[in-house]
């Protein structure tokens, strides 16, 4: 399988085994397939990690727009998290819910490889240095984190073909 290609059914794919996982936001609203068919409502599928740390070519390559950096997000939600760290959004996002069970379940149903925002910080720490400045270090726990969410995918996709 190449992780790295855009066409419509191997996104398709793994859009499905997120919906098989009944996804839901940070603040544990659940999230409708309905919904993300209506154009007036559309929920989005964005990067989990901003493409502006590739357009700025400083920490990552064309890999960004690996499908296995794709996660649900509200269009609101798509919006203000401009190009933060995830750990920074949905540290913000979290702030008024502090619901740990909904927190860890996002991550759960998003096939992320985190089991909360704080296992992600300290993922994200070993990239950052100073004031949020991130090292060339990025790229290889980029590449890690992509590692882990494709493993993440396999045992959904063995699972499905299994039909568990």
């Amino acid at each position: 399988m190449n992780i790295h290609t855009g066409k419509s059914a191997l996104k398709n794919s793994i859009k499905l085994m997120i919906w098989g996982r009944n996804p839901k936001w940070i603040n544990n609203e659940i999230i409708y397939k309905h919904e993300s068919d209506q154009k007036k409502s559309k929920k989005e599928d964005d990067h989990f990690y901003p493409y502006d740390l590739f357009k700025k070519g400083k920490y990552l390559n064309s890999n960004i727009n690996c499908l296995l950096n794709v996660i649900y997000l509200s269009k609101s939600l798509n919006s203000s998290k401009g190009n933060k760290l995830p750990s920074v959004w949905l540290k913000e996002k979290n702030s008024t819910v502090k619901n740990t069970k909904s927190e860890q379940y996002f991550f759960k149903s998003q096939l992320l490889p985190f089991k909360d925002i704080k296992e992600l910080e300290k993922f994200e720490n070993k990239f950052k240095s100073g004031t949020n400045n991130i090292n060339k270090s990025f790229r290889a726990s980029y590449s890690k984190f992509l590692k882990n969410r494709y493993i993440l995918f396999q045992k959904e996709l063995n699972q499905l073909q299994n039909g568990n």
